[in-house]
C-alpha cells in the first residue's frame, strides 16, 4: 500500500460541522449584541428627551416674572406661567405646557405653547403665536 498522508472524508465532515457550530454560536451572540444595542439606544434617547424636558421646564419655572400677582396656574392638564426663559421669543413670555392623556389616563403627549408678550392672562386666554409638538 501507499503511505500517503491525507484527510479522510469523515475527518473533513467533522471539521466542517465544528466550524459551522462555532460560527453559528458567534453569529447568534453578534445578533443578540446588536439587538441589545438597538434597545439601549432607544431607551437612552427616550431618557435624554425626558431629562431635556425636565431641564427646560425647571429653567423656565425658576425664571418667573415677579411683577405679576399670579405667576403660575396649574390645571388638570395644563401648566401656564410667565418666564424669562422663552424658547421662541425674546424677553418675558407666557409659556404653557398642555398634557394630553390617553383613555387610561397615561401621558401621551406634551405640547408647548408660547405667547410673545405678557397679555395679563394665564390659562386659556390670549393670542397663541407658537405651538411646538
Amino acid at each position: 500500500m501507499f503511505n500517503k498522508k491525507a484527510f479522510t472524508l469523515l475527518e473533513l465532515l467533522i471539521v466542517i460541522v465544528l466550524v459551522m457550530i462555532v460560527f453559528s454560536i458567534g453569529g447568534a451572540v453578534f445578533i443578540n449584541n446588536i439587538k441589545s444595542l438597538i434597545f439601549f439606544s432607544s431607551d437612552l434617547t427616550k431618557e435624554s428627551h425626558q431629562i431635556g424636558f425636565i431641564n427646560q421646564l425647571t429653567s423656565q419655572l425658576y425664571s418667573k416674572y415677579e411683577k405679576r400677582d399670579i405667576n403660575i396656574k396649574i390645571d388638570e392638564n395644563r401648566i401656564s406661567f410667565y418666564t424669562g426663559y422663552p424658547i421662541f421669543y425674546e424677553g418675558f413670555v407666557r409659556a404653557e405646557y398642555i398634557i394630553e392623556k390617553d383613555e387610561n389616563n397615561n401621558f401621551k403627549k406634551v405640547y408647548y405653547e408660547e405667547f410673545p408678550y405678557i397679555d395679563g392672562n394665564l390659562g386659556f386666554e390670549g393670542l397663541k403665536k407658537k405651538l411646538h409638538r
